[in-house]
């Protein structure tokens, strides 16, 4: 099942919001981002840690072990972990089709750390000409971030031309 939000909330890679706080966070360089690893607990910790006003998670233990099967199967699924001094502080998750790559969920341990994940992913989309980033459902968060709501029609047009392109059926380097 798929479900579409009108209108949908896409991110262009190159038009990530850096905050003076996120650019701060990275020139001080505290914070290590590396790319498919730890990808179980990223998914784990996106489904675990808590967030302000919202109550559980839809990350359910089925959902849990279908994405850890294909992200040891065909490669669709990639994680950008963050780190600061070794420990696992911040990451986000999903999956790539063509030239897309649809957000399934982020979460942070310190400040910053979940964005600082965000800025690595937009760069390496970039450098690999990725089309957008899928952010599924609008919140302020998203769109703090540079997200953008596009109406369904405009939506489709762009998934179809991102769908068009071969898929990146391997695992991510770090940049």
């Amino acid at each position: 099942m798929w479900f579409s939000t009108d209108p949908r909330p896409v991110l262009y890679p190159d038009r990530l919001h850096v905050s003076k706080r996120l650019s701060r966070a990275l020139k001080q360089g505290q914070f290590e981002a590396r790319f498919d690893q730890d990808f179980e607990k990223v998914v784990y910790l996106c489904g675990t840690v808590p967030r302000a006003r919202q109550d559980g998670s839809w990350i359910d233990s089925g959902f849990f072990e279908a994405y850890t099967e294909l992200h040891h199967g065909k490669y669709i699924t990639h994680c950008v972990s963050v780190y600061r001094e070794g420990k696992l502080c911040g990451g986000l998750y999903g999956l790539t089709l063509g030239r897309v790559f649809f957000g399934e969920s982020m979460f942070s341990l310190q400040p910053s750390a979940s964005k600082v994940a965000l800025h690595h992913l937009c760069r390496w989309l970039k450098r690999h000409n990725f089309l957008m980033i899928d952010c599924q459902q609008v919140t302020p968060h998203i769109l703090s971030l540079g997200a953008v709501e596009v109406p369904r029609s405009e939506y489709l047009e762009l998934l179809r031309g991102g769908l068009a392109a071969p898929h990146h059926h391997y695992r991510w380097k770090d940049d």
